[in-house]
């Protein structure tokens, strides 16, 4: 050591050359014991000295305040370090050291320079402190970071991530002034953050505390929010006067800490038995609500599980699913689940009583496949049962079953005119008679509305199935009592058997005695129809040609023709009448005769009725601007366009549009339509008559209309049946009272059909006023009718 000071004092004329060139605090150390060999003035100046004495000889580290001397290592790879230092007046400073090696004549030294960054760090921490620097640190930050002054109760700054949070705006904040966040605190939770509040005044300086609040969001729905503060500035009595902290929202956290406490009472406070076991079977845990089930049924824990108890946790030690059974105990209906635990070597057993449960199924599925009015199978049972029947058929050769499809003759209007209530109490007493007049084995089912199913099973002929229908229609022509009156009713019933052609399956069935059953209806009603091959081939034709008229609706293949009724006095046309035709593409003009029926049981006719109505009176009003004349025109019309609530305001809107005159405008029903619809045509029609529009009776004295309530509708004309016109010479007397009707009812008679000069006169001599006919003229496209009125005079 002395040998080695010897040298450098012998060396001391070159290190002042160092240390002249230098404008830093420079020392020489020895890299051996680090103890300080020389330094300069500015050291003296930087360390408080006037004396190099004071500071050669000391151990480099004692420089150093306490905290900072573990950074400290002689050797310029650590790089340049900024450490707090001390000096021999005991103040202290932040400075840079800069380690590097030194030779002077072959002795190794280690040159330490330290800078003075006392100024640096105050400007530092002038700038972390400055609102330029706390905004910029806030408003990047991704969470909610406040700055509070405790002293004055204020939020000093804040990225108002909370605010948004809780659905407020930074001006709402701002109008709270010192109130924030006092006063969205929830009040239980009030005097504890005020109390918080006080302590922070004696928070050490790296003490961080964390408190938790109730806070109310902008919606009023509340919060748990977790503050967490440390001191962020001192007053110069070194206490707390500024905190910084951040907020974060907790309340899915609390949830969760709050379900785990309720859930660790679940086994106890649950009213469900809950169990635990081994995988051997071995009960281990069991509930008070278990104990008190077992106690009102008297039964021991062995009757109260499922009878293959230890089958079911034997198989559960090789399966990670649950297992769940229903068992029956007594009046009690168990549902048992089992939910194995591998990794505590247990099974969680859960039991739920689902009597009442499974009594409301039982009910949901009886009404699934009941009819909910009477009782009977429903469709779908029907269905069910009628695919059971060609499964047995499969395997015995010449099964034999039948079904009949039965639908109730003016039903509708038994219905209407007495009330649905009345309606229901004849389906009940119509679903007894059926069940009367069949055999246990056989199902009865209402497919809906009035329309019934009968399966009949198992039968050696077809007389069988037909000996039942007719037994059913006997049944039927004794009347029902319904509301005090007695009611007579028909049905129209198709026959279908197993045996049919091509029948394979119960849709089948279902559906060939329903085309028998239409086929039934349409020849007179009151009757049966066995099914047959040619009725699905006409079925079939039907449904082509449904398709066929509504794609011609839709191409607007169909035309509108004129024919001209006259007065059959003054050879004058009066009025014109409508009448559809069909353009087809591929079989000419078509008469509706072909094509109507289809188009009224498809819905189609109500479309058809309104185009024509409207085509007609645009092209009246045409005319009679044109011919400068008024006359009127006929349009015939369905009586399902009544059933149409809309209807009579959708004439009269149209009329409205075109400004077609409506006392210009006659709608044609049949007698059958009035009479079957009574109910519904009645204000309809009273409605169209306070529009100024003729109502006329079509085919009069072809149906079975009542005069008296014919007397109560706002009929304006009848018009005589063809049929009668064309058998004048023995119906003379007929029409001559039907004219004689019409004069005392105030209304008028229009002659339908005539051909002959003969007709016509035999008209004329009963004072039958108006007419149509071929004589006169078949009926023309509208291109045509100028030339009707352009000789008037009858051929």
């Amino acid at each position: 050591m002395e040998k080695i000071n010897i040298q450098v004092k012998k060396e001391t004329e070159k290190s002042d050359l160092i240390f002249a060139d230098s404008t830093e605090c420079i020392f020489l150390i020895n890299p051996k014991t680090k103890v300080i060999i020389d330094c300069n003035l500015y050291a003296l100046a930087l360390f408080e000295t006037e004396n190099k004495k004071s500071l050669i000889g000391l151990r480099f580290e004692k420089l150093f305040k306490n905290i900072q001397k573990k950074e400290f290592k002689l050797n310029h790879k650590s790089g340049n370090k900024n450490l707090e230092f001390i000096t021999l007046k005991k103040n202290i400073f932040w400075g840079e050291l800069t380690v590097d090696d030194l030779e002077l004549n072959h002795v190794d030294m280690v040159l330490v320079k330290v800078s003075d960054l006392s100024e640096l760090k105050k400007a530092e921490n002038e700038l972390i402190r400055s609102p330029f620097f706390i905004n910029s640190i806030f408003s990047a930050s991704p969470n909610s970071i406040y700055l509070y002054n405790i002293e004055k109760k204020k939020l000093i700054y804040s990225n108002n991530k909370l605010a948004k949070l809780l659905g407020y705006r930074p001006e709402e904040i701002k109008k709270m002034g010192s109130d924030y966040p006092y006063n969205l605190i929830h009040p239980s939770d009030k005097s504890r953050y005020l109390t918080n509040l006080k302590s922070y005044k004696s928070l050490d300086e790296k003490e961080i505390v964390e408190n938790e609040y109730r806070i109310i969001d902008h919606d009023g729905n509340w919060h748990w929010i977790t503050f967490r503060a440390s001191v962020f500035a001192k007053n110069e009595l070194d206490d707390p006067i500024q905190i910084i902290g951040t907020a974060q929202d907790i309340t899915e956290k609390k949830k969760f800490e709050q379900e785990n406490t309720r859930l660790s009472s679940f086994t106890i406070e649950n009213p469900n038995p809950i169990l635990e076991c081994d995988f051997l079977g071995n009960i281990t845990y069991i509930n008070p609500a278990t104990q008190s089930f077992m106690k009102n049924l008297h039964i021991e824990i062995e009757h109260f599980l499922p009878a293959n108890h230890k089958e079911i946790t034997h198989k559960l030690l090789k399966s990670d699913h649950d297992y769940q059974t229903t068992i029956s105990i007594k009046n009690k209906c168990i549902q048992w689940i089992y939910h194995p635990i591998k990794a505590t070597g247990f099974i969680h057993i859960y039991g739920l009583d689902i009597t009442e449960q499974k009594a409301t199924e039982d009910k949901l599925i009886h009404g699934a496949f009941h009819d909910t009015l009477t009782g009977l199978s429903n469709r779908a049972l029907f269905l069910d049962r009628l695919g059971h029947t060609f499964a047995r058929k499969k395997r015995r050769n010449n099964y034999l079953f039948a079904v009949l499809f039965l639908d109730f003759d003016r039903f509708k209007i038994i219905n209407d005119s007495l009330g649905h209530l009345a309606g229901d109490e004849l389906l009940i007493q119509i679903s007894k008679r059926l069940e009367e007049n069949i055999r246990p084995e056989d199902t009865v089912a209402r497919m809906g509305g009035d329309e019934f199913t009968v399966l009949i099973d198992d039968i050696k002929s077809k007389d069988d199935a037909i000996n039942v229908t007719e037994r059913i229609k006997e049944s039927f022509s004794k009347p029902f009592k319904i509301a005090n009156s007695n009611i007579f009713i028909t049905s129209s019933i198709g026959i279908a058997f197993s045996s049919n052609e091509g029948v394979n399956k119960a849709d089948d069935m279902l559906r060939n005695a329903d085309i028998a059953m239409y086929k039934a209806k349409t020849k007179g009603k009151n009757r049966y129809e066995l099914f047959s091959k040619e009725m699905h081939t006409e079925a079939v034709n039907f449904l082509k040609m449904e398709t066929e008229l509504w794609k011609a609706y839709e191409k607007k293949e169909f035309r509108v023709y004129y024919q001209p009724i006259f007065n059959l006095e003054t050879n004058e046309i009066i009025s014109l009448e409508a009448f559809i035709r069909w353009q087809h593409p591929k079989r000419g003009l078509l008469t509706p005769d072909s094509f109507i029926q289809i188009a009224e049981e498809s819905g189609l006719i109500t479309h058809l009725d309104l185009w024509v109505l409207q085509e007609a009176c645009e092209k009246v009003k045409n005319w009679q601007n044109k011919l400068k004349r008024s006359f009127s025109i006929s349009v015939n019309l369905s009586s399902k366009n009544f059933l149409q609530l809309d209807f009579a305001q959708k004439v009269s809107s149209i009329v409205t549009k075109i400004g077609l005159d409506a006392n210009c405008l006659k709608f044609e029903l049949t007698e059958r339509d009035i009479m079957d619809y009574r109910e519904h045509i009645t204000n309809v029609l009273t409605y169209l008559g306070k529009l100024n529009i003729e109502i006329q009776i079509d085919n009069f004295g072809s149906g079975y209309s009542s005069l008296s309530y014919l007397h109560k509708l706002p009929i304006n004309a009848l018009k005589v049946d063809q049929s009668f016109i064309h058998s004048i010479d023995y119906n003379l007397e007929i029409i001559k009272t039907m004219v004689s009707l019409a004069n005392n009812l105030g209304i008028y008679l229009i002659a339908e059909g005539i051909e002959t000069q003969k007709q016509l006169e035999l008209l004329k001599s009963i004072k039958c006023k108006y007419g149509q006919g071929y004589l006169f003229n078949h009926p023309v496209p509208a291109e045509e009718v100028f030339s009707l009125f352009e000789n008037r005079e009858i051929e």
